[in-house]
């Protein structure tokens, strides 16, 4: 079986760490342009962008870790 040398490795780690940190940072960065009156439903805009993201992060999370544990099981090996 061939093994990805430690720069395949580092970037797979790279990845799970960058697709585990999108949804913080996308929640974020669209407070300013979601902070308006605006109702969806009853429901002001901003809190559904919240919520809607809150909802997303554990599949973000969970991919991530789909990710991380091939790179761990390779330094294993």
């Amino acid at each position: 079986m061939i093994t990805p040398g430690p720069d395949a490795k580092a970037a797979l780690m790279r990845r799970s760490m960058i697709v585990a940190f999108v949804p913080y940072v996308v929640m974020l960065a669209g407070i300013p342009f979601f902070n308006k009156s605006v109702n969806e439903g009853g429901v002001p805009l901003l809190a559904l962008w919240i919520v809607i993201w809150v909802v997303l992060v554990p599949a973000f999370l969970a991919l991530a870790g789909r990710l991380l544990p091939r790179a761990e099981k390779e330094d294993r090996l």
